[in-house]
């Protein structure tokens, strides 16, 4: 069993000492958000990286807001290096123990667990997507597919030592990228390949992003600290065109509509993909206007893109690239990563305090989270659930 450590919220529970009257108002609201969310948590709009985003930082338009507070928080032993991901009922997530990795399922109303542990091969890291019917699990060079509701397999791929490292679902198929550049595209139900490419040799790979006419694939050749992105068909994933870019790629390209935007050293890039030519770059400055590097993966927000730097989240235009405006964070933390809700912005921070939420109006911040901790990945759905390195924790 995966043993549970004490938690360091002391109110976890403050909605308990609320009268009966509005208690069931908080059920009545909650319950239609919850039918509001039903047929877009879950589904590819939710959980997929469509956008770029890698899973532990995707975000979507969700209606949590900025005033949020613990509404549970488990502790374990050890937690992978990976994100939950939540259909609004139930949260999925690796954990590990002296037994090894396991998948766990957590009730998203109490955080307890609602079936046994689903043990996995040992892996540096592991990555999940979720769809309506099917969760989907790496595990080194193995990938799993489930039946949600059951845990019980449905299907899974061996990839002879290569270790899947991106990937999401969208519509009847799943696609993703291995470390040495097996690109692939398989139907989700039946497990079978719709195709497989390699996309070239002695190159590291890190990332797959989807956009609206190709599947685009990111590594660097060994080596060589140079970006280089690789447009694939989607109908047989042969290599139609690729950009190159000097620097590592630290941080995923995101697509919004026909655009790609990708970080190079001190700059964000973006290319129109129908026409394959740049449309605009942008420097990052940090708040003293010198030239700064990303703090932590930008986030697609509607019509702008939202690049963090030191102590500074600056509104990109994104048909533009000018800057609209700017967001302060009020500490000198690494940021861990953002994600925005509708009208939230959340900042996690490496330490104390963990979190900050932001107004996406006024762009002030508007609450804090105090509590030392290493943040992994983060998700909406119906609240903000966090895993750090000490516990998977639900902000609502």
């Amino acid at each position: 069993m995966f043993h549970k450590t004490k938690s360091f919220f002391t109110e976890s529970h403050k909605f308990l000492l609320l009268g009966p009257m509005v208690k069931k108002f908080l059920v009545f609201v909650q319950i239609l958000f919850l039918l509001v969310l039903s047929s877009g948590c879950g589904g590819a709009a939710i959980w997929g990286t469509k956008g770029g985003m890698p899973q532990r930082w995707y975000s979507s338009i969700d209606g949590t807001g900025n005033d949020i507070s613990p509404a549970w928080d488990i502790g374990y032993e050890t937690l992978a290096l990976t994100s939950p991901v939540s259909d609004g009922e139930n949260a999925y997530t690796v954990t590990t123990t002296e037994n090894g990795p396991g998948v766990v399922v957590l009730d998203m109303r109490t955080g307890r667990q609602v079936i046994a542990p689903v043990f996995l091969d040992e892996a540096f890291t592991y990555e999940l997507a979720l769809d309506q019917n099917y969760l989907f699990v790496t595990s080194g060079s193995n990938l799993k597919c489930f039946y949600k509701k059951t845990m019980l397999e449905n299907w899974t791929l061996e990839f002879d030592g290569e270790e899947v490292v991106s990937m999401f679902e969208h519509k009847d198929s799943l696609y993703g990228v291995t470390n040495i550049g097996t690109a692939f595209c398989i139907h989700k139900e039946t497990g079978v390949f719709k195709w497989k490419t390699d996309v070239a040799k002695d190159y590291v790979f890190r990332w797959a992003t989807l956009g609206e006419l190709e599947l685009f694939v990111t590594g660097s050749p060994k080596g060589f600290d140079y970006t280089h992105i690789f447009a694939l068909s989607f109908i047989d994933g042969s290599v139609l065109w690729h950009l190159e870019f000097d620097g590592p790629p630290d941080y995923p390209p995101q697509a919004s509509a026909y655009t790609l935007l990708v970080n190079s050293r001190a700059r964000m890039y973006a290319y129109d993909t129908r026409s394959r030519e740049k449309i605009w770059y942008y420097s990052i400055t940090g708040l003293d206007g010198q030239p700064s590097t990303l703090g932590c993966n930008p986030c697609v927000y509607g019509n702008q893109l939202l690049v963090p730097s030191k102590s500074k989240i600056a509104r990109i235009d994104l048909k533009t690239g000018t800057e609209e405006s700017k967001m302060i964070v009020p500490n000198t933390l690494q940021m861990r990563g953002v994600i925005a809700s509708k009208d939230t912005l959340f900042v996690a921070l490496n330490g104390d305090p963990m979190l900050y939420a932001f107004d996406m109006k006024t762009g002030l911040p508007t609450k804090k989270i105090e509590g030392k901790r290493t943040i992994l990945g983060m998700a909406l759905c119906g609240g903000l659930l966090i895993q750090s390195q000490e516990a998977i924790t639900l902000l609502k």
